[in-house]
This record gives structure tokens, C-alpha cells and sequence, in this order.
């Protein structure tokens, strides 16, 4: 996938740098580049390494009536591929170290840092939109006798099947995370309270395949659900807001586990 581009040539060259680096990459070339014509451009290219292992690629063209590409060309292309090897390489290891920190490791999930701060730029987003969207606190009843009983392999193996159905239907702009422990939340975006209920329901209704990895039949494993819908007006917090959802999510739990909390605002 081409990452730059500077100038203009022929239709043909992008293919042509394409063609001259898979050339490269299955082949070599003993002078590190290679030449090709594409329509009425000549396309020079080198492609880059990182320890031995090749991670992009570089090209030059010329319209085939320009003077011939010389050594020195050609060694400062290679010259400018080392270059982009390494750059390259260091803008994948920032980004690898940028998802590890925003990512579950166990479940894959954005993590409660992530989540938090996405959640804060959406809530910001609606208040000059006037839209909503709902919170949603997810906790997992029953979950300490399973790793108890079989292990905490087997509870890994739950909290994994708990993550695969809370990200199962969500829309683009919706966030799942794994908070902590057993502990899971939601944002759904531009969501009214009805259509979050909805949504809820469709959880509880999907938690009963847990049921299976319950390890005592008198406690099964469900989950509690608590929500929490933002105001499109007024100066309500995010802590506010989440303090709301861990509030209705709460109330469940102590109300007897496997069902769905809304807890309102003073303005709704």
C-alpha cells in the first residue's frame, strides 16, 4: 500500500515500483535496486530492511527522455530505503506499544484508561450536538466459584466468551472494554434509552450460553447490566455519568443478579 507520494508520473509507474519490489523481495538484486520502464516513465526502486527482514519499499521515477539514473543514484536511493527501514520500524514498534496500552491483554478489549478517555471525547462531542449515548456497566454474577472450582484457566475461557458476545452486533463508533476483574462496559453511541434496553436485553438473553461453564448449578453465571444514558443538556460529569451506571449495575447485584438497571439523572 503506497504510504507517499510526491510529484507526477506516468499512470503506469505505481505499478511498476509495486512489481520492481516484489522482484526485489523474492529475487535480489546484487546492486540493491532495480529498474523498470512503466509507459513513458522509468521507475528506480529499492526497498528497505530492518534487521535482514524487508518492511517497505522506495521509488523514484523519470520520464524515459530524462538522463540516465547514474550510481551515485542509485546508491542514494538505497541509501534513503536504509533510512525508511529503520523509520519504518520504529513507527511500528510506537504503535505496537500504543495498542498494548490501550488494550486488555487477556480479552483484547480496550482497557479502563482507553475506554474512559474515549468515552470523555464522545460525551464532550454531544453536548455540542445535543446527542446521547448510554453507558452501559456489564458484571458478571457468580464468577469467583468458577475459578474457585476449575481454575482460572476456565475463568480466562469465560471472561474471553463474555468479551466475543458484549463485541458481537455493535455499530461503528461503539466501544467494549474490560475494565478490570469481571468487571466489562459500553458505550453505545447516539443511543435513546429505549434502544439501550433493547440492546441490554439482547445480553441477558445471549448470557444464558454461560450457564454451561457455571461451576455450581444453584449459582449460575449471568451477568448484572446497569445504564446509564448521558444528558444531551446541563454540566453532568463524566465520573457523574459513570457513577450513575456503576450505581444502577450495583443495584442489580443486590437485587438479586441477571437483569437491567437505568439509573436517570436529576434533569431526566
Amino acid at each position: 500500500m503506497k504510504a507517499a507520494e510526491y510529484g507526477r508520473g506516468d499512470g503506469q509507474a505505481p505499478d511498476a515500483a509495486i512489481m520492481s519490489a516484489l522482484d526485489l523481495i523474492v529475487n535480489g538484486d546484487p546492486r540493491g535496486v532495480i529498474e523498470r520502464i512503466a509507459g513513458t516513465s522509468v521507475v528506480l526502486t529499492a526497498v528497505s530492511h530492518h534487521h535482514g527482514v524487508v518492511n517497505g519499499a522506495v521509488s523514484v521515477c523519470r520520464e524515459q527522455d530524462d538522463a540516465a539514473w547514474t550510481d551515485d543514484d542509485r546508491g542514494l536511493l538505497v541509501g534513503v530505503a536504509d533510512c525508511l527501514g529503520i523509520a519504518i520500524e520504529q513507527i511500528v514498534n510506537h504503535e505496537t506499544l500504543e495498542r498494548i496500552s490501550r488494550t486488555d491483554e487477556l480479552t483484547g478489549l480496550l482497557n479502563r484508561r482507553a475506554f474512559f478517555e474515549e468515552v470523555g471525547l464522545r460525551v464532550a462531542h454531544h453536548r455540542r450536538t445535543g446527542r446521547a449515548g448510554t453507558l452501559v456497566y456489564v458484571d458478571l454474577d457468580n464468577f469467583k466459584p468458577v475459578n474457585d472450582v476449575h481454575g482460572h484457566q476456565r475463568g480466562d475461557e469465560v471472561l474471553r466468551d463474555l468479551a466475543v458476545m458484549l463485541s458481537m452486533g455493535t455499530r461503528v463508533g461503539d466501544l467494549v472494554a474490560r475494565l478490570g476483574g469481571d468487571e466489562f462496559a459500553l458505550w453505545l453511541e447516539e443511543t435513546t434509552e429505549k434502544d439501550a434496553t433493547a440492546k441490554a436485553k439482547e445480553l441477558l438473553r445471549d448470557s444464558e450460553k454461560l450457564r454451561l461453564l457455571s461451576a455450581d448449578e444453584d449459582r449460575p453465571l449471568g451477568i448484572s447490566v446497569g445504564m446509564a444514558v448521558s444528558e444531551t443538556r446541563g454540566s453532568e460529569s463524566i465520573d457523574e455519568l459513570v457513577a450513575r451506571a456503576d450505581r444502577a449495575m450495583y443495584q442489580v447485584k443486590h437485587g438479586g443478579k441477571s437483569d437491567i438497571a437505568i439509573a436517570r439523572s436529576r434533569r431526566q
